[in-house]
């Protein structure tokens, strides 16, 4: 097995710190979907990183390393003993590119789901697949990438069971260190992308005492949200019969997710802000105040920000839950995630139900942009499962939904657009104060290509979701008419 100080040791002394780091993630075995063994190169450093088949009996592991090049042996019977190599050239942004190219393997090397016939030149996100393994590349800047590593191999309640993806990982790491204050944050992130399970791991690093609650505010009926959130008396509205806590009681020397806080009606805002403000509450139908002794954490995939302005939510409240906001990046940013989620979901499966995948499905699963994120893998598993029957070997592509078949057949559109094909007036957003008629251009050609994907618009303009939303405010887009 690689382990980390192998992997920690693939990293040049001489890497600047304003260079992105290359790395290379392994992300799915479909011959041992249970076990995907996350690994993480670091090709930063490097000028080549070859791999191929191990010999029979012989483990993963990095069979020659001079300090400039490395060969990773891996235990994959559908590799060749020579497979393919990534090698760093000259050229690029930061003075080198790094190409991958097939040495001949009699099963193929894979790019983007296009068999290679020439080497080419590798961007962050491109999914590789040799043999019976994808990998990911990634090439990013990371500032603190031994703490990243150690989080990653050493251990932390998710540990490499749920991610090894960097976003997650830095995400994990400040959430590490802002856990024992009671500082109110807010988790961003677009529905199913895990902002509970990021609640969750927060308490979980907080060392409360307290239970961990969720109350979802967007569920709940607008003349109800307060007694949810404060209790209320006997006696204090229709149908209120006995005594009941709230939620800030319940959740008292504890964490309390107030989920889809911009779904929560203004006049509770107001009432949520003097909680925010004095520490105390007051039971509806009651005069006697309590003290709040809870940690609160808003989790949302509105921009917030955008709702002040439309006075859809409050600025004084915003104010004092956003003094600091987590971004929880979507599946589609985080590709490398995906095994071990499926690994995940498989162990938690009834008894009976298959434990194997083929490799076409996972291909599919891969290949696939993941518009509703971790929820959406969930559910593609499950149904998977059902339709596979009890007493299955495996999950086949015939058994995935009809949406991940038909990803399975096409290039990711991402690899649709050719790197010479760049749109000038997007690059030109960020660096340049551009008029509303350059802006609206560069924003309209960007949502048609990427059909609506607010996520990789952010990316090829080189800013945030949120700002994307704003522009498409001020300028009189609606975002929804492009998907």
């Amino acid at each position: 097995m690689v382990d980390s100080q192998i992997t920690a040791r693939l990293c040049s002394e001489e890497q600047a710190a304003s260079t992105p780091r290359a790395f290379l993630v392994r992300a799915l075995r479909s011959h041992a979907p249970r076990a995907p063994a996350p690994l993480v190169i670091q090709l930063s450093g490097l000028d080549a990183l070859s791999w191929g088949r191990a010999k029979p009996q012989q483990q993963d592991q990095l069979e020659h390393h001079d300090g400039r090049s490395a060969r990773l042996v891996l235990d994959d019977r559908s590799l060749s003993s020579r497979h393919a190599v990534i090698r760093r050239v000259a050229g690029g942004t930061h003075g080198h590119t790094f190409i991958v190219a097939d040495e001949g393997s009699t099963n193929g090397t894979f790019v983007e789901g296009e068999r290679l016939v020439e080497p080419r030149e590798l961007r962050d996100g491109d999914v590789i697949e040799c043999g019976q393994t994808f990998w990911l590349f990634r090439e990013r800047h990371v500032e603190e990438l031994e703490a990243l590593l150690d989080r990653l191999y050493g251990g932390g309640a998710l540990g490499p069971r749920s991610t090894v993806s960097v976003p997650m990982l830095e995400l994990l790491l400040r959430i590490d260190r802002i856990a024992p204050s009671d500082l109110p944050l807010v988790l961003h992130g677009e529905s199913g992308s895990g902002k509970e399970v990021m609640a969750r791991e927060l308490h979980r690093a907080s060392g409360r005492a307290g239970p961990h609650l969720a109350l979802n505010c967007a569920s709940i009926p607008e003349g109800l949200v307060e007694s949810e959130l404060f209790g209320h008396r006997r006696g204090a509205f229709t149908g209120a019969t006995a005594d009941k806590r709230g939620y800030i009681e319940a959740a008292a020397g504890g964490t309390l997710l107030l989920d889809e806080i911009g779904d929560m009606p203004l006049a509770a805002q107001a009432k949520l802000l003097r909680v925010l403000q004095e520490g105390r509450y007051t039971r509806v139908g009651d005069t006697a105040e309590s003290p709040a002794n809870v940690r609160f954490v808003a989790a949302t995939h509105r921009d917030l920000a955008a709702m002040v302005d439309d006075e859809r939510f409050r600025g004084d409240l915003y104010a004092r839950i956003a003094g600091l906001t987590l971004e929880v990046p979507p599946l589609r940013e985080r590709r490398e995630d995906v095994g071990l989620l499926l690994a995940q979901f498989l162990a938690d499966a009834e008894e009976g139900a298959a434990q194997g995948i083929t490799h076409e499905a996972c291909r599919a699963l891969m290949r696939y942009d993941w518009p509703y994120n971790v929820r959406e893998l969930q559910k593609a598993v499950a149904v998977a499962l059902a339709l596979a029957g009890a007493g299955a070997d495996k999950i086949k592509l015939a058994h995935l939904p009809e949406p991940l078949r038909a990803a399975a057949g096409e290039p990711l559109p991402r690899a649709s657009r050719p790197p010479s094909q760049a749109v000038p007036a997007a690059s030109r957003v960020k660096r340049e104060r551009v008029s509303d008629e350059t802006l609206r251009s560069a924003l309209e050609d960007s949502l048609r290509r990427l059909q609506g994907n607010v996520s990789a618009v952010a990316r090829e303009l080189d800013t945030t979701r949120m700002q994307v939303h704003r522009w498409a405010k001020r300028l009189g887009l609606d975002l929804d008419s492009y998907r």
